[in-house]
């Protein structure tokens, strides 16, 4: 392909090669060397430039769900709250958690585990907004930016996910003896900036205090 494509945009230095003279013949093949070292220099820096944006995407992603990873997480974080400060706006940031995710490792393994991970990155990629941002934040949680979202308006997004569990029989899972849950749910606490704190680290420690307790409340259930 390469070489098409060096042919027809060169063709008249091929022309020139195999229709001139001696001397026209030996000025034609240098420039047709020129080109060949510019097409071959132009084709290696795309290839290269094609790889590096991979890698830099693939390096801020999560591998197992293709979500955002914990520090493109904050990156985002960070970028979307200078935009709150200059517009005026909320932020709303979301700690989510699988719950007794340890024993659906336990009980029924972590290739299994890793299924629901996937299944709840995608459940919560399409309830949330386009304009959100949807990021694993370790193990078994994860992090959501809500730019121009107060408290309310966030939980009154996320309310849906309590009656939309992930069931196992849609995973073609069925529960076992040791593990009898059919569905596993999830749990999430809300930070609003600016009511809650205005940098990165005081939002999502409000958020994964208020996980926290939800969890408890909710214990032996959670």
């Amino acid at each position: 392909m390469f070489f098409l494509i060096f042919f027809f945009k060169y063709k008249n230095l091929f022309v020139s090669v195999w229709g001139g003279g001696p001397p026209t013949a030996v000025r034609a093949c240098r420039q047709v060397g020129a080109a060949l070292d510019e097409a071959l220099r132009a084709t290696i820096d795309a290839f290269v430039k094609e790889q590096t944006d991979d890698l830099v995407q693939k390096s801020r992603r999560d591998s197992l769900t293709g979500l955002l990873n914990h520090r493109s997480f904050y990156d985002e974080l960070n970028r979307e709250l200078k935009v709150a400060e200059r517009t005026g706006r909320a932020c709303s940031v979301v700690i989510l958690d699988l719950d007794r995710f340890k024993e659906v490792n336990d009980q029924l393994g972590h290739r299994v585990g890793d299924r629901l991970l996937v299944a709840w990155a995608e459940k919560l990629t399409h309830r949330l907004r386009e304009s959100d941002t949807v990021s694993r934040y370790g193990g078994d949680e994860f992090a959501a930016i809500l730019p121009n979202a107060d408290k309310l308006s966030t939980e009154t997004l996320l309310a849906g996910l309590a009656s939309e569990p992930v069931h196992l029989d849609d995973l073609g899972l069925r529960a076992t003896e040791g593990f009898k849950r059919s569905v596993v749910r999830i749990s999430w606490g809300i930070a609003e900036s600016p009511v809650d704190g205005t940098t990165a680290a005081d939002l999502v420690e409000t958020a994964d205090s208020r996980l926290l307790l939800v969890k408890r409340q909710a214990a032996p259930q959670a």
